[in-house]
């Protein structure tokens, strides 16, 4: 795909430990290796940890290019990657910001206008979870007007919390806010392929394994992803159907 520059994906949140690395390097692993877009993964977390996976696993497990990232103090590092010509997409895997300004502030230029075209937003499905995050999208992501999704994630596979989860998705819409359609749960096939140094899709086991179901999750939601900031996934919707 030839391009003028990157559409800029943001993965956000007030806290860490809620999936915003593993949502932001399985969205650019699925944009890179099935939906063929030119992918850039940029860890603005101080932690490295999406740099550290990718550099911990062999070269041709990530087909994307992998480089540190900003923060607060240069405002404007998304907007030039939004500019490189080089790539289609960038996805920021951006630190937790429990402040609201400090949101802002890794969202937006010098000029107050914002530097990225859409955001994933992990979190569980309990309030304790939702309560500080709808507090940001209602006092920084809304006025900004950016476009967003929330995703629940590392939810209880049980039926039942599953049950409990999609009964949270249809109590936020109803609130007007904006949420993915895909579920992922917390399968062991993660930390499986973390600890062995692979992609979820490399994991193997057939179409009742974990890993499947891990990777078909993450696959749905990088299809939303990439069409919140406008671009076509189809290769994602249409691949291990």
């Amino acid at each position: 795909m030839a391009s003028d520059g990157a559409r800029v994906l943001a993965v956000a949140g007030p806290k860490g430990g809620v999936s915003k690395t593993t949502t932001a390097v399985n969205t650019a692993l699925n944009a890179a290796r099935i939906a063929r877009y030119r992918t850039l993964l940029v860890d603005a977390d101080q932690n490295r940890s999406a740099l550290d996976l990718v550099e911990a696993a062999d070269s041709d497990v990530y087909p994307f290019t992998a480089a540190p990232g900003v923060s607060t103090a240069d405002h404007n590092a998304l907007g030039d990657v939004r500019r490189h010509p080089a790539f289609d997409l960038a996805v920021a895997d951006l630190p937790g910001a429990e402040k609201s300004e400090a949101l802002k502030a890794l969202l937006t230029g010098d000029d107050g206008q914002p530097v990225v075209d859409g955001l994933i937003l992990p979190t569980g499905p309990k309030v304790m979870d939702l309560r500080p995050l709808l507090r940001q999208v209602a006092q920084v992501i809304a006025p900004l007007g950016v476009p967003y999704l929330v995703a629940l994630v590392r939810v209880h596979p049980h039926p039942d919390r599953m049950k409990i989860a999609r009964t949270r998705q249809a109590e936020l819409r109803a609130a007007g806010v904006q949420v993915a359609e895909t579920i992922t749960r917390e399968l062991t096939a993660h930390e499986d392929a973390a600890e062995q140094h692979v992609a979820l899709a490399d994991l193997g086991g057939g179409r009742r394994s974990g890993a499947y179901a891990a990777e078909r999750e993450y696959r749905e939601l990088a299809a939303e992803a990439l069409e919140l900031v406008g671009l076509s996934a189809a290769e994602l919707r249409k691949s291990r159907d």
